[in-house]
């Protein structure tokens, strides 16, 4: 049996693995890879690997954290990988590291299997670039735009506008939950349903798809953005309101808001169930009204 086929096997079926977590991103921690530009997270075969690889990290500055993968978890964070973009693990081991293709360890459905009626969400490129951004943003302590960051952020933003997402209503009512970020608010929008159903944990809250340049219309009043996967990389991205033409350029002109930080606070908090403010019940009304039709398709059933 070959050194890779013993590999994808202990992924599959083996003892616990462990993955290092970004720090800045409460997601799998990314690199890419110079040579071959495959875009990978590190899965280390055991727990002394992972301090080693926790301290090399530690030493460049890099914050991260080892989690523990037991076998249950395996297939939905190895299809989650799709969904953010990255089509390679890199597994070490004391014998040395190979480069493993997500592909060949877990197929995805394809889109056009999918049952009739839903609509398959999900922003790879965006994901993947809004992760690398914020590691870069929000590690070794000092932030400041380096051209590196810029070049990031117009890639972000070109791949914002060209994107459809999932904007969180009231299951009861037409409530639209904000998130607080110092003194100014922010409307969720979710890249997957993945990252959806994180912030959804007491489940009353039904996902409908906008699209990028529908965005700036169905924003609440007192809302200057919409944040990125608040439970993830938590991206705050503003957004210019104005009339229909004008919308559309809004859109594709976001750029990241204020540092999150330790003092971002979702609207009712991260982790509780989400409920919109008293003053936010009116502007959810007019806001319904500016969905289009095909928007209030729920993912979920």
């Amino acid at each position: 049996m070959s050194d890779a086929i013993k590999i994808l096997t202990r992924l599959k079926e083996g003892e616990d693995l462990y993955v290092l977590m970004s720090g800045c991103t409460r997601n799998p921690y990314v690199e890419c890879d110079p040579e071959t530009f495959d875009d990978y997270v590190i899965i280390l075969l055991d727990a002394g690997m992972a301090r080693a690889e926790l301290e090399r990290l530690h030493k460049a500055r890099i914050p991260v954290s080892m989690a523990r993968m037991v076998q249950k978890q395996r297939m939905v964070f190895y299809t989650s990988l799709y969904t953010m973009g990255v089509n390679a693990m890199l597994v070490k081991e004391r014998e040395g590291s190979t480069l493993i293709q997500v592909a060949d360890v877990v197929k995805r459905m394809d889109p056009s299997q999918q049952k009739e009626g839903t609509v398959w969400i999900e922003n790879p490129q965006l994901h993947l670039t809004s992760l690398y951004f914020m590691q870069r943003m929000r590690s070794g302590g000092k932030m400041e735009m380096t051209e590196e960051l810029a070049q990031l952020q117009e890639e972000m933003s070109v791949n914002f506008g060209r994107g459809n997402f999932l904007v969180p209503l009231q299951k009861e009512g037409k409530g639209i939950p904000l998130i607080r970020m110092g003194e100014e608010k922010y409307q969720p929008v979710f890249t997957d349903i993945l990252e959806f159903q994180k912030f959804n944990r007491g489940n009353v809250l039904r996902p409908v798809v906008v699209s990028a340049d529908r965005i700036p219309q169905v924003l609440v009043a007192d809302a200057c953005g919409v944040v990125l996967n608040p439970m993830g990389v938590n991206v705050p991205l503003r957004i210019e309101r104005g009339n229909k033409a004008s919308a559309v350029s809004g859109a594709a002109s976001t750029k990241p808001g204020p540092e999150p930080g330790q003092g971002s606070e979702p609207e009712p908090g991260q982790g509780s169930e989400p409920k919109p403010e008293p003053e936010t019940q009116k502007a959810a009304d007019a806001e319904q009204d500016a969905l289009p039709e095909s928007s209030r398709t729920c993912l979920c059933g």
